[in-house]
Formats: C-alpha cells, structure tokens, sequence
C-alpha cells in the first residue's frame, strides 16, 4: 500500500533526474583535461535533449563550467550561448569554442544584452 504523498514525491525526484544528470556529465566532462572527440560528442548527444527539461539555474551551471573549454562541444555550446543573456553570458564573455560568425549571429538574434557580454571578451 502506497501512502499518500508517496507518487508525487517520486514524481518531484524524476524532475530533478535531468538536472542531476546534466550536471554531473558536464562537471565530469570539465575534469577531463584532454578528452577525445567521442567524449566531446557523448556529452553533446547526452545534453542537448536536456535542455529544454532543465531549470534556467541548471542552464547557468552547465554555461559557467563550459565557458572557459576550448573542447566544449559546439553544438550545446551554441544552444547555450542562444539562450537569455542571464543564462549564456559567461560562454559569451569566455568561450574560446564560439567562433566570430557565431558571435555576430547571437548579436544579430538577441540584440544589445548580448552585444555587451560579448563585447567583455578579451580578445
């Protein structure tokens, strides 16, 4: 016999799931100090799909800890960086995987808010 409150609690536990599960793959994949294509593109196909089921918070982690890895994917790199300036803004003032295009496409997308993170990068 369940109690009461028993399936919306677990029901609580399943959403955190893909918050747990991107963090962690993303804070593993920041301490790998060299790693292979295959592990750059299993921690793509994992978080990608994420994306759209995660907290704007869980977004914000996984952009600060990518920001500064010139082996970030692209792909979940360029999702993240066309994401609100709160949530993007350390990819678009560190990120060495961004490329000029890539910046010139976010300004043109997402106007000034962006413009100025981007315009904080060192180079």
């Amino acid at each position: 016999m369940s109690h009461p409150g028993q399936s919306q609690t677990s029901s609580l536990r399943a959403l955190g799931k893909p918050e747990r599960l991107l963090r962690a793959a993303a804070t593993a994949f920041c301490a790998i100090t060299r790693p292979t294509r295959r592990e750059t593109a299993q921690l793509d196909d994992l978080a990608v799909p994420l994306l759209g089921s995660v907290s704007d918070e869980c977004l914000r982690f996984v952009a600060a800890a990518l920001s500064e890895s010139p082996f970030a994917p692209p792909v979940l790199v360029r999702r993240l960086a066309d994401q609100p300036v709160d949530i993007s803004a350390p990819l678009l003032m560190r990120s060495p995987v961004l490329t000029a295009i890539d910046l010139v496409a976010l300004i043109g997308r997402h106007g000034s808010a962006h413009a100025r993170a981007i315009a904080a990068r060192p180079d």
